[in-house]
């Protein structure tokens, strides 16, 4: 049996919960907690999260702070992994280039990110072209 985080669109507001990022059974769909209201940083925990196939997906929060180098960890992820449309800065982690599995949806545009390095670009072009959009 699969097991899914689901919480897009509910209106949530405030920081995402560390503990999500602990329910390490979720092997398939997930968390997907887009169209919130979530802010602050993403929790590390998420990286934890190795079983998954499809996401993270938290576009559309009010997400600030870097990409945690521990969602590298996510190699088993096949598609949607989606941090569009938040405040994210700094330059994306070198670690993401380890989410080889991906064939669609790997999206980081609309941040504030400074950078997407080598180790990712080849990411950037899946799915739609141009969702990596950051300076170089």
């Amino acid at each position: 049996m699969r097991s899914e985080l689901f919480f897009e669109t509910a209106e949530f507001v405030g920081e995402i919960p560390t503990e999500f990022g602990r329910l390490t059974l979720i092997d398939h769909y997930g968390p997907f907690l887009y169209s919130n209201k979530f802010s602050g940083e993403i929790p590390t925990q998420f990286g934890q999260l190795s079983r998954l196939t499809y996401g993270p997906d938290f576009h559309s929060n009010r997400l600030t702070g870097t990409v945690p180098t521990e969602m590298g960890m996510l190699s088993k992820v096949e598609g949607t992994f989606n941090l569009a449309l938040n405040s994210l800065s700094g330059m994306a982690p070198t670690e993401l280039g380890q989410l080889v599995q991906i064939a669609n949806d790997f999206v980081l545009s609309q941040n504030l990110l400074s950078g997407v390095p080598t180790q990712v670009k080849h990411l950037c072009d899946v799915g739609e072209p141009r969702r990596c959009t950051a300076p170089p």
